[in-house]
């Protein structure tokens, strides 16, 4: 046992030594892209107060990079994993793209005086269901333009945060919502 422990411990410093570089290199080459672009069209920025979060902007250089996350392709409880560690830090998915499918929800924000639109990832489970906020670009009115409430659908966009009342919020600015 005592011969074991200095190997254990070689290897958790070498995972963390490791894993510490990669997000420091992800972080600069990210930084380098929203530096390229601007402030205007940094994917990472929240959207300014006031803006208008229907007609949030995407930078297609990040959609045609490929980069992001599909989790269409992944059965309910692997999809469910993989969006819950998405909410374990949004920050680090901002400007990707990211495809969801699962229940279309509305509700009213009463502090805006507005509509949220979701998409609930399927969970066999039923319980913890991971909840997607998404805002659709371009004009579209609700409800006519919309899913009724309940439809299985995929959202595709890229993911993105708003202020609001000194709270940050992710969501994903939809290119396109299509039925399930």
């Amino acid at each position: 046992m005592k011969k074991l422990f200095p190997i254990l411990l070689a290897i958790l410093i070498a995972m963390a030594f490791v894993s510490g570089c990669s997000s420091n290199a992800a972080k600069s080459s990210t930084d380098g892209q929203v530096a390229a672009k601007g402030a205007a069209d940094d994917p990472t920025q929240p959207d300014q107060p006031g803006a208008d979060r229907a007609k949030a902007r995407i930078g297609s250089e990040t959609v045609k990079s490929g980069l992001g996350v599909d989790l269409t392709g992944f059965d309910e409880v692997a999809a469910a994993e993989v969006a819950h560690r998405i909410f374990e830090d949004p920050a680090q998915y901002l400007g990707m793209a990211l495809k969801v499918k699962g229940q279309y929800e509305v509700a009213n924000n009463y502090n805006t005086d507005s509509y949220i639109h979701s998409v609930v990832v399927d969970n066999h489970a039923g319980c913890c269901q991971p909840v997607f906020e998404f805002i659709w670009n371009g004009e579209h009115s609700f409800p006519n333009d919309y899913p009724e409430k309940l439809t299985k659908i995929v959202v595709d966009g890229v993911m993105k945060c708003y202020v609001e009342s000194g709270e940050t919020y992710y969501y994903i600015a939809a290119d396109e919502i299509s039925a399930s």
